[in-house]
């Protein structure tokens, strides 16, 4: 079989270094954590009144942390507790329990994966740049449909089972994953997976090979978190309760877990991506809902980073001497609105095009991010704030994003939006009521909008109510329907069960946006969407093995999106989000993710001077 190794793109003849592999080019920040994204999930003086923050801006093509963000040039020093917050519990301790951004998140403390993403001094996030994590090598067919993995012999697992990872515990999760281990339900993600992933084999006790049925251009990427798998022991079940402890091989070894309060973590001395790192001894995750809260006990020294609203910018930076200032892509970098697709709905007025472009023209995107964000306030402060809107890809993915406005190309020969489509994101609600007047509904309707206001943050709610305002400006009455989270919100709403509309942010990776939104059974189609020329066009984007044509088939993929406007893309995140740090917590502009695996990837590099 002829293969070449997976640390080299054979497509392009160029060689990296195990620990080189470089994605796709994109452009974009990304968010320190799955927070509320207020101003921020997944965000001053020489007195206390002058001394600007660091700020980290990496919001245009190939740009790269500033020179303020690099890492310290100080020798890191062990020791000290990293404080952080999360807005709320994770959904379950289990990553394999639901798709919950929560449960991800929490997870990646432990858990590892195959892969990870490349962080550090120098490399933009959004690169979706690649490096092992449980895998020492990969090797890939020159068919693209088998992949050879050689895992890391470093890696064990934390007690109490404590042996060296074997390919028998990859082949366990595959199972466990997608339903094959009695007891254990498939995830709701193992659908996707399944449908090109066709079996897992043992080579030897180091090596497993993987069989695809059909060619997927980022298979085993780290971008398609929440779809691929944290590895698991195969004692999971019987040595241990996955819902109520973790047993993984990453840098953080699980201490406890209080509901509603905190969760602790403890320095893992044997990672193989160690021994040095983690640099810190323990890790806290507080469970703070209220912003209030936690800006109050940031400012207070009681936390170590904080999501902040635009108008608490200045007030924190006087306030925190030395403030660290990160602004970029949170790892839920916008949202949308969705309508429901379901068979009781069929003669809904949504299910007409022209009243889900009328909903999109009926929104004034400038002065929701003025509302939200207190935009026009953060200009003056020049910290890297953006005045973008969102497409079906977040605006901070930016060599993917189609922008509505026309006016943002990564290339000059790069797809633009069409005329037609611009039309459908300005704000012209006297043309929108002519749309509603068009498709019979002339009168208006009354409709829900489902929400989780206590879980992402004060920006996500003033959208919602914007939503409301906006939408009964052309005759649609819209009534907010809020609900909890973790029992309602996330296990049943985003999954597609609901009625009328609802408001529901969306996570990063490129080919995800498409996928997991568009594709029949997409564990994101909530929309229910069904439509084979979309279909085809998805599966082709997602089978493309050239990072460049992929590219420009998701920019082409949004103008037909967009015509359809099955979603109508809201502006959570659209004009960046801002994370402040603790003066003395060094590497943390450096190191920056825009997904859920802090845990492994940024915090094992922070340290406290």
């Amino acid at each position: 079989m002829d293969e070449t190794n997976y640390w080299t793109d054979g497509r392009r003849g160029r060689q990296f270094g195990r620990r080189r592999f470089v994605g796709l080019a994109a452009a974009g920040g990304a968010g320190a954590l799955a927070l509320p994204l207020v101003g921020c999930g997944d965000d001053d003086d020489k007195s206390a009144a002058t001394a600007p923050a660091s700020v980290v801006n990496t919001a245009s093509s190939g740009s790269s942390p500033a020179a303020s963000a690099s890492a310290s040039a100080d020798t890191p020093k062990r020791g000290g507790v990293w404080r952080a917050i999360m807005a709320g519990d994770p959904a379950n301790l289990d990553p394999y329990a639901g798709t919950s951004f929560t449960t991800q998140q929490i997870s990646a403390w432990v858990y590892s994966r195959l892969m990870r993403f490349k962080v550090g001094p120098g490399v933009d996030p959004a690169l979706y740049a690649l490096e092992p994590d449980l895998a020492e090598s990969v090797k890939v067919s020159e068919d693209g449909l088998t992949y050879t993995v050689a895992l890391n012999k470093k890696a064990k697992w934390h007690p109490p089972i404590g042996r060296p990872v074997d390919a028998d515990d990859v082949i366990f999760s595959w199972k466990r994953f997608t339903g094959q281990i009695n007891g254990t339900p498939a995830n709701a993600s193992a659908t996707a997976l399944n449908d090109y992933l066709g079996s897992v084999e043992k080579v030897d006790a180091n090596t497993v090979v993987f069989r695809l049925k059909k060619t997927r251009g980022d298979f085993l990427s780290a971008e398609t978190t929440g779809k691929f798998m944290f590895i698991m022991p195969k004692e999971t079940g019987t040595a241990f309760d996955p819902s109520v402890r973790m047993v993984g091989t990453g840098p953080w070894l699980f201490d406890s877990y209080q509901p509603g309060t905190v969760a602790k973590f403890k320095r893992n001395p044997d990672w193989h991506l160690g021994p040095d790192r983690p640099y810190l001894d323990s890790a806290e995750i507080n469970f703070i809902p209220e912003y209030a809260t936690r800006l109050n006990q940031f400012l207070g020294g009681n936390l170590d980073e904080v999501d902040l609203q635009g108008n608490d910018l200045e007030r924190a930076q006087k306030s925190v001497k030395g403030m660290q200032l990160f602004v970029g892509q949170s790892n839920l970098p916008a949202s949308y609105i969705s309508f429901d697709g379901n068979p009781t709905a069929a003669n809904a007025p949504w299910r007409d095009p022209r009243v889900r472009k009328a909903i999109a023209m009926a929104l004034d995107r400038d002065a929701m991010l003025d509302a939200a964000y207190n935009l026009k306030e953060i200009e003056k402060l020049n910290v890297g704030a953006k005045r973008r809107w969102n497409n079906d890809m977040p605006s901070f993915e930016a060599a993917y994003w189609l922008d509505p406005q026309g006016k943002f190309q990564i290339k000059p020969s790069d797809p633009k939006i069409t005329a037609d489509n611009q039309k459908s994101f300005a704000y012209n609600p006297g043309d929108a009521k002519k749309l509603l007047e068009a498709a019979g509904q002339g009168s208006g309707f009354k409709v829900k909008l489902h929400t989780a206001i206590a879980r992402y943050g004060e920006a996500y709610n003033i959208l919602s109510q914007l939503i409301q305002q906006y939408c009964t400006q052309i005759g649609v009455q819209v009534e907010l329907n809020d609900e909890d989270y973790n029992s309602v919100f996330v296990t049943k709403t985003a999954l597609g069960q609901f009625d009328g509309m609802a408001h529901i942010p969306r996570g990063s990776g490129p080919r995800s946006q498409f996928e997991l939104y568009y594709l029949p059974g997409g564990i994101r189609n909530n929309a229910k969407v069904v439509d084979t020329a979309l279909e085809g066009k998805v599966r082709a984007m997602l089978a493309e093995r050239d990072a460049e044509k992929a590219r420009v088939q998701m920019l082409d993929l949004q103008n037909y999106t967009n015509d359809k406007m099955y979603y109508v893309p809201m502006q959570l995140g659209a004009s960046g989000v801002y994370i402040g740090y603790a003066a003395n917590i060094k590497n943390a502009l450096a190191y920056q993710v825009n997904v859920y695996d802090q845990g492994n990837e940024t915090v094992p590099n922070y340290w406290k001077a």
